[in-house]
């Protein structure tokens, strides 16, 4: 069972509407025509870098807290092996 048909049901509820990553619906387009909608309507921008967000992130707290709303246990340890993962890959850099 693909990751996402488990995660999405539960997350998607909790984004806000101008989430657009990996979103059905949404997408690169629905992002772009957001944005241009934004920039006519604005005189203002943020320029801001979310680079190594996720690293930054507390990943034992993330687990937690999706724990705590996924029954499945094959679900919650494929969570935990990516997570293990991604800080794996970070100790290599």
């Amino acid at each position: 069972m693909p990751l996402m048909r488990v995660l999405e049901p539960l997350l998607d509820p909790t984004l806000v509407e101008d989430t657009f990553a990996c979103r059905r619906g949404k997408g690169t387009h629905a992002a772009m025509a957001r944005a241009r909608e934004y920039t006519r309507r604005y005189p203002y921008f943020l320029k801001c870098d979310i680079r190594k967000y996720f690293p930054s992130i507390p990943h034992v707290r993330l687990a937690m807290q999706l724990a705590g709303r996924l029954r499945e246990a094959t679900v919650r340890g494929m969570i935990a092996e990516i997570l293990a993962s991604h800080a794996a890959a970070e100790e290599q850099v």
